[in-house]
């Protein structure tokens, strides 16, 4: 083995399952595994070999396996062998219980671990998504991404004080996504049990985590409390947002003129309001200037999509810098396509690079 180069190691890696995992125990690699429910059990025999570098996993569920001890078992063997995991996907939302209610036993420890994530999240019983931040706050320090849904339904949200508490416990959080699926005027946080959306003052959201890279408000009112404030505005041109969507029916001019204050640093701008209302701390000429603002950053953007309607004139701009497209498509930014995560589908190991920072993306269910 000694008079193996990094090369001839990554050709091993090809060979067949059992150079395989030999290999890997002398390459530089962050190793990536995608696996379904009823695979658990083969990863559990093999990922003593490799757990060490696995820093990414990738779990299928099944709809109709149902989750028995065996599984529970072989999962937390899994997660005990894999010490440095910084990333949990489920690719599905079947039978998610069981494996997060896992990773709350304090037998479990995953130091490292900064994303638990799911792709169907939404469709998710509030049950489970509030299981989900449960799990989420016990690793509150490293956490780095977050979706929530329509905190008001969650215990553990009411516990909190809603999201703007909540996410104050995530000092590491840079990307924060939440869904409402309401219609105006219910707070989170508040006692009002009315069927309205979620209202997100971004103010505080921003003063709550202000190391936010990527934020998404998808289906919120979202507002301004304190306008106009020198040196808030002053504070917040600083911050360090790099990608902001909001998708809304309704904002004012003066929430409007704040937002613009947080694009210096944004790349990707998705802004989908239905109409803005005129408010009295913001002339109609301030606003006319205001609006120019949005179009003037927008031109330094790498995607950006915008449409709103103001005093009965309907805006629309979208172009994608990055890929050279301009025009109209829903393809464009659809929903949230730019956070997929592809997976291995059909070959038993994906090539990589031998760069410490490329992942080695294993399929657990095309091993021979």
């Amino acid at each position: 083995m000694s008079n193996l180069g990094e090369d001839d190691f990554k050709t091993c890696l090809f060979v067949c399952r059992a150079w395989n995992l030999v290999a890997r125990e002398y390459c530089n690699y962050r190793i990536s595994v995608t696996l379904k429910q009823s695979n658990i059990k083969a990863l559990s025999d093999d990922i003593i070999l490799f757990g060490q570098k696995v820093k990414r996993l990738k779990l299928i569920t099944s709809q109709n396996i149902p989750v028995d001890k065996d599984d529970k078992i072989n999962w937390t063997r899994v997660l005990d062998l894999c010490p440095h995991l910084f990333s949990i996907l489920f690719l599905n939302h079947n039978n998610l219980a069981p494996f997060l209610e896992i990773l709350l036993d304090p037998c479990v420890v995953l130091n490292d671990l900064k994303t638990i994530e799911t792709k169907e999240f939404v469709l998710c019983p509030v049950d489970v998504q509030d299981l989900y931040l449960r799990v989420n706050i016990r690793y509150c320090k490293n956490i780095t991404s977050l979706h929530v849904c329509t905190l008001k339904e969650y215990p553990i949200a009411v516990n909190y004080g809603g999201l703007v508490n909540l996410i104050s416990q995530f000092p590491c959080l840079t990307s924060l996504k939440v869904n409402s699926f309401y219609t105006p005027n219910d707070l989170i946080g508040n006692q009002n049990e009315t069927q309205n959306p979620v209202i997100i003052d971004i103010t505080y959201l921003l003063e709550a985590a202000p190391q936010l890279k990527e934020l998404k408000l998808f289906d919120c009112a979202v507002v301004l409390s304190s306008w106009p404030n020198t040196d808030l505005v002053e504070t917040m041109k600083n911050t360090p947002l790099t990608k902001l969507k909001i998708l809304t029916q309704e904002t004012n001019t003066s929430t409007l003129k704040y937002i613009v204050t947080l694009l210096k640093d944004v790349k990707v701008l998705h802004l989908a309001i239905g109409y803005i209302t005129a408010d009295e701390n913001i002339s109609e000429n301030e606003a006319e200037t205001m609006l120019d603002n949005l179009r003037a950053c927008a031109d330094e953007m790498e995607k950006v999509r915008i449409n709103y309607l103001y005093n009965n004139e309907e805006f629309l701009l979208e172009f994608d810098n990055i890929s050279q497209y301009y025009g109209y498509s829903n393809a464009l930014f659809g929903d949230d396509d730019d956070d997929d995560i592809d997976y291995v589908e059909d070959s038993d190991y994906s090539d990589g690079d031998s760069d410490e920072d490329s992942d080695e993306d294993i399929d657990e269910d095309n091993h021979n």
